[in-house]
């Protein structure tokens, strides 16, 4: 049986080559970015192999999540697994004595906030499976 896998900010970089690894091992792989495009973008550059879907998702947006794990649980009924990968602003130019507080709580909403939010929306998909990596 095909592992199910979701790996978000997949549309580049370690995201991508994740999502590559898991689908050449015949894994069905929803390759996920906030803009449908660039996921459209890397599965076709990809190859656009059958287990490898394009599906847009902002991991800050839980109806966002929740249109993914619908669309999971009809054709699949289950993830097995998941690799939060989306993160923003690197922000290595700030110090901590003049930091942008915007910038600062815009990086956790994505890189924090948004990696416990979706965890936990997308571990109903995952009733009777060991979510020990959840």
């Amino acid at each position: 049986m095909n592992r199910i896998a979701v790996v978000t900010g997949a549309n580049r970089g370690i995201g991508r080559e994740v999502a590559r690894q898991l689908a050449n091992a015949g894994d069905i792989v929803y390759l996920t970015a906030r803009n449908l495009a660039d996921a459209d973008t890397a599965v076709a550059d990809l190859g656009s192999p059958t287990n490898l879907h394009a599906h847009q998702l902002d991991v800050t947006d839980p109806e966002s999540i929740d249109r993914l794990v619908v669309t999971i649980e009809a054709d699949h009924h289950r993830l097995d697994i998941l690799i939060n990968n989306a993160a923003i602003l690197y922000d290595t130019w700030q110090r901590a004595s003049t930091a942008d507080l915007g910038v600062v709580r815009e990086a956790l909403e994505t890189n924090l906030f948004g990696v416990g939010g979706s965890r936990s929306r997308f571990s109903r998909c995952c009733a009777g499976v060991d979510t020990g990596g959840l």
